[in-house]
């Protein structure tokens, strides 16, 4: 039921196009930085860059030059106009905040999010969230933000109390029972993942030299197929024959047959390779896996992403199939920050919660829910399975364990007292907190609920087919489906 299975690797035409789409948005971002290289963005904006008395457009009143923001029921309470993005991409966030009339013993949990902010594009992004004290602190934050997007910073804890989406009102700013967060100033700056420029440029271009700012070559062909000859072996993560570049590096020649300058010729032979098969697939000999296929099923199923240069060059050595060297570099890996990436991908698919967002609480049955709460509740999930791993524990701990991993937040939300902050730290449980296992965290109750009441069928084949490998089977044809009790309450 996994989909990085072959059965499920089936290619349509709308799915080629968006690889097509996405390679192109690869190979843009990385020639533009080579070519034409932005101006760097950053900016530092103090509380009355960004916030105003009286309040307008819904975003942070100024006070004692502070940006204080506080939650309501209504949209984009909170939002920043001055903290717009000129182009898309990924950027470092920085702000420094402080919590104002925060609950006792508490801090204010605070989310950031970014979006157009408006009725037209309600859409907004997660970036992250932070537990605001009366002590200033410093977060920071990575995320991609699209163009012209901005961000929104404001209370996001329902358990608190909060005014209507009407109440804008000083009074409702200024009431002491309503918690805030004040922000002192926020930094942003536009950053790139991957390699600086100079090595960006030697990736994609080798050697050549620049001529009118243009790389020039005296003989094409023969530069064209080192270029490919370099940008196949990463992207295919084997070495790789002339037959088999030929067929790529015929399709780049049509582009200079065509006259086109030649950094038009390498970038189109750069596209012909990735949406190759070679590159979307994994490309294995029958029978027993060599050393380079070792390695990609390596490096996908623990990291998601391709071979690094320590993988590559045991497949080379011949070194990656010895048993000894193997479960080196499986310990390597799983210590590795990139690990995270099999827990999510494993967990969200195992335990179902990429369907997370399948269901919104009614807000009247379940008031203290909100975006913070859920975010913890993944971050429960996701801690385990990693504490699992890191100590090589049991699989029983799926279905009990003596412990669970914990945030303030989380644990507030099941009544555990003493857990303090944003990490995840290790809570041993007792008895009367009815926990213990993957199966009773909030994340995997919340997936297998409809957002009103819980269901025995649903958690019963959850439970069946995820926790005890068995698959249950459709209803007979001739049973019809259960009708919804639509009668009116009196």
């Amino acid at each position: 039921g996994f989909n990085n299975v072959a059965d499920a690797q089936q290619m349509s035409y709308h799915l080629l196009q968006t690889y097509l789409a996405a390679a192109d948005a690869a190979l843009d971002e990385a020639f533009k930085r080579v070519l034409e290289p932005s101006e760097p963005f950053s900016i530092h904006l103090n509380a009355p860059d960004f916030a105003y008395f009286p309040n307008k457009n819904r975003g942070p009143w100024l006070w004692n030059d502070l940006a204080v923001s506080f939650s309501n029921s209504g949209n984009y309470q909170g939002r920043m106009e001055e903290t717009s993005v000129p182009e898309s991409g990924w950027y470092r966030i920085r702000v420094s905040a402080r919590a104002i009339d925060p609950p006792e013993g508490r801090g204010v949990w605070t989310a950031i999010r970014s979006g157009f902010c408006y009725a037209k594009a309600p859409l907004l992004f997660w970036v992250g969230s932070f537990e605001a004290t009366l002590k200033p602190e410093v977060f920071e934050y990575t995320a991609w933000i699209l163009e012209g997007h901005k961000l929104e910073i404001r209370p996001s804890d329902y358990t608190l109390k909060r005014p209507g989406a009407g109440s804008l009102s000083e009074e409702s700013f200024t009431d002491p029972t309503i918690p805030k967060v004040a922000m002192d100033w926020i930094e942003m700056e536009r950053i790139y993942n991957g390699p600086n420029p100079k090595d960006l440029r030697k990736l994609l271009f080798g050697n050549l030299k620049i001529k009118d700012k243009q790389w020039a070559s005296s003989k094409p062909e023969q530069d064209l197929f080192k270029l490919m000859d370099r940008f196949a072996v990463k992207a295919f993560r084997r070495p790789v024959s002339r037959n088999e570049l030929q067929p790529y590096i015929d399709l780049a020649l049509i582009s200079l047959d065509e006259g086109l300058p030649f950094v038009e010729v390498v970038r189109s032979g750069y596209r012909a390779l990735l949406c190759s098969p070679r590159f979307l697939y994994f490309n294995e000999p029958v029978g027993k896996l060599d050393e380079y296929s070792v390695a990609s099923r390596l490096s996908y199923f623990l990291w998601g992403s391709l071979p690094d240069d320590k993988l590559l060059t045991l497949a080379k050595q011949k070194r990656l199939t010895n048993p000894r060297v193997l479960k080196q570099q499986v310990n390597r890996m799983l210590n590795d920050p990139r690990a995270i990436s099999f827990v999510k991908n494993f967990s969200d698919q195992w335990l179902n919660l990429s369907d997370i967002d399948f269901t919104t609480p009614d807000s009247k049955l379940y008031p203290e829910f909100d975006l913070i709460l859920q975010e913890a509740m993944l971050g429960e999930t996701h801690a385990f399975l990693q504490e699992m791993i890191r100590e090589d524990l049991s699989v029983t701990n799926v279905v009990d364990s003596d412990f669970t991993m914990l945030n303030e937040r989380i644990a507030h939300h099941y009544g555990i007292k003493g857990v303090r902050g944003t990490e995840f730290r290790k809570v041993e449980l007792q008895p009367k907190h009815r926990r213990g296992g993957i199966i009773t965290h909030a994340s995997v109750l919340k997936v297998t609920a409809n957002g009103t009441t819980t269901s025995p069928v649903v958690r019963g084949v959850w439970m069946l087919e995820r926790i005890m490998g068995e698959k249950t089977l459709p209803p007979p044809d001739d049973v019809p489906s259960i009708e919804p009790d639509i009668r009116a309450i009196a």
